[in-house]
């Protein structure tokens, strides 16, 4: 059960740094993300999630992953009316490139996105086990081995 009024944990401009720092550097980022186990769910922001997919599938395929190359990948896609930029994809792609102008807060950027990605998870997984005490779906052991292994 979501808490009104509040958004799940989140952090914007992690998530801006990181994904300037995969269109940027993908060489350093990649590893990084691989190795945390990032994956474009760890971002909060639709459109991010859009960029990130984007540039990874570049990355993929051995093609550059500048602002221009990920807007056409997007484009292909269908899907720039879901960027952020109040309908101006090519303008807020080339802000969130400058984010990050060296690649150097790819690291910090990526512990944050995935703390708040933890987080999210944790949210997500105690509010399933709240429903479905609450409606009595399965005997208290079950819920006593849930909480246990949420307390991990």
């Amino acid at each position: 059960m979501p808490v009104p009024g509040r958004l799940p944990p989140h952090d914007e401009l992690a998530e801006r740094r990181l994904l300037a720092g995969l269109m940027r550097c993908p060489e350093l980022v990649c590893p990084a993300c691989l190795d945390a186990g990032a994956s474009e769910e760890s971002l909060y922001f639709h459109s991010h999630q859009i960029v990130w997919a984007a540039a990874w599938d570049l990355v993929g395929r051995g093609c550059d992953t500048g602002p221009a190359d990920v807007f056409d990948a997007v484009r292909a896609a269908g899907l720039l009316g879901e960027l952020g930029g109040a309908g101006r994809p090519a303008l807020w792609l080339a802000e969130l490139w400058e984010e990050d102008p060296t690649g150097a807060w790819c690291y910090d950027s990526l512990i944050r996105v995935e703390d708040c990605r933890v987080r999210r998870d944790l949210i997500h997984r105690a509010n399933e086990v709240l429903r479905d005490a609450y409606d009595r779906v399965r005997e208290p052991e079950f819920y006593r081995r849930q909480l246990a292994s949420l307390a991990r």
